[in-house]
């Protein structure tokens, strides 16, 4: 038990250090997000990423760089882009920018990697999601986008009225920041935590520099590793904070920090089913080049600079006093449990059951739900005429409709797919929730 005892304990406080470096600044990100999605309206964006060719792109990329959207969460909204006039290249260039920076991702970074590699994340991501955008809008016809008129959002401040009072925009802000967004990236900070204490503890420095220091194989690596995977742009910076200090180049730690957030299967399919396989591959394509190229020019600013791992960030950590960066860990740890317990609980309360006289009741199987935004898009999704209660579970896969009996529930179904998720009718559609389920 010792030696184990000492590996575990080891690990808690390489994990526990990466979090006191990066909890002030989480906090502070998270609260700024809170306050661009509740007092930035989703009107504007429209107004501004719609019609045009290569304009909108550079637009896109910009207006995606600070919103708190992860790589599941953006999905929604680049669908409402699209369905409102957005061509192929602003939806891409705006899917690439918007997961993979985020202010609270920004200040993260900038307390564990440094000012230089904040700096350049925020640059290299704008540059690599214009460069995506140009070339699926120049790889795709001029087209004609209908425009549509979808129900509103109701996932909490977005559904508030013009003229709601301050306060309560002040109260959907700080649930936004504490709760929702918390709930979104808690649990991908805490496994990017656990991984970066694990890489410190358990790998040994020559591995990292003799497989993965640097070059063209190390960058390759990372970027095979980062496309497929879902990540969010958060929880990835200790990764590439605990493999820098193994020996890792900050090119190769780039690449990973970009193509990590920016895809994985859900994004994947929704490209291909919305923007089409032509703009599929080229978006692939850009971005793995665009990655590559970036990483290698950042290898070549730090070799030039003669920089250490991670030199750069011990400036940012220091400026505030430790009992502030330890009241700040406590309080993220606290907010993370507290999102944690309030999914576990699942639905509150009796209420009907889901199959009554002279309704039905359809189950659908959801693909590439990971978080409580996935379950408000879903859940938004299906509330329409006919529909009389709903509950979606990210972490079962599924959503439970009870609905009248004339609504078809292939009508259901179309409506998840879509809002960008893959869905089916569940063989076991007669099923009730499992306790573990929420109800929103």
């Amino acid at each position: 038990m010792g030696p184990l005892v000492g590996f575990l304990t080891d690990v808690g406080v390489e994990s526990a250090r990466l979090l006191d470096k990066m909890s002030i600044y989480v906090l502070f990100g998270l609260l700024v997000a809170g306050a661009l999605h509740t007092y930035v309206p989703s009107a504007w964006l429209v107004r501004n990423l719609s019609g045009g060719r290569l304009w909108p792109v550079v637009k896109a990329a910009l207006v995606g760089i600070p919103l708190p959207l992860c790589s599941c969460g953006v999905l929604p909204a680049a669908v409402s882009l699209r369905r409102d006039g957005a061509g192929r290249g602003a939806v891409i260039s705006f899917l690439v920018a918007t997961p993979t920076t985020g202010v609270d991702s920004i200040l993260a970074t900038y307390a564990l990697l440094g000012k230089v590699f904040a700096v350049y994340r925020v640059a290299a991501s704008f540059l690599a999601a214009t460069v995506a955008g140009i070339a699926s809008t120049l790889t795709s016809p001029r087209e004609q986008v209908q425009t549509t008129q979808d129900e509103p959002c109701e996932c909490g401040s977005c559904s508030l009225p013009e003229e709601a009072h301050p306060r309560d925009r002040l109260a959907a802000m700080l649930r936004y920041s504490f709760v929702d967004l918390v709930g979104d990236i808690g649990k991908w900070l805490v496994i990017g935590l656990v991984i970066g204490g694990l890489i410190t503890a358990l790998i040994p420095d020559e591995w990292v520099e003799s497989y993965l220091g640097s070059g063209w194989v190390a960058m390759l690596v990372m970027l095979a590793i980062g496309i497929p995977l879902y990540v969010c742009s958060t929880g990835s910076i200790p990764i590439a904070a605990a493999l820098m200090l193994k020996g890792m180049s900050p090119g190769a730690a780039f690449v990973f920090l970009l193509a990590g957030p920016a895809t994985n299967a859900v994004t994947v399919t929704f490209v291909a089913r919305y923007l089409g396989r032509v703009t599929t591959v080229v978006y692939l394509a850009s971005l793995a080049v665009s990655s590559l190229l970036l990483g290698w020019l950042l290898d070549r600013i730090w070799a030039h600079w003669q920089w250490g791992p991670l030199d750069l960030a011990v400036e940012g950590h220091e400026i505030f006093p430790g009992w502030l960066t330890a009241s700040a860990s406590v309080v993220l740890v606290a907010l993370i449990g507290f999102g944690w317990l309030a999914r576990r609980r699942g639905p509150t309360g009796g209420g009907e059951p889901l199959t009554s006289a002279g309704y039905a009741s359809t189950v659908v199987e959801v693909s590439g739900m990971t978080c409580g935004h996935c379950e408000r898009t879903v859940r938004a999704a299906l509330v329409v005429d006919g529909v009389l209660e709903v509950r979606v579970s990210a972490e079962d896969g599924r959503a439970w409709i009870r609905h009248r009996a004339d609504v078809p529930p292939d009508t259901l179904v179309e409506r998840v797919r879509a809002a960008g998720y893959p869905a089916r009718i569940a063989p076991d559609s007669e099923s009730t929730p499992a306790s573990g389920s929420r109800r929103e």
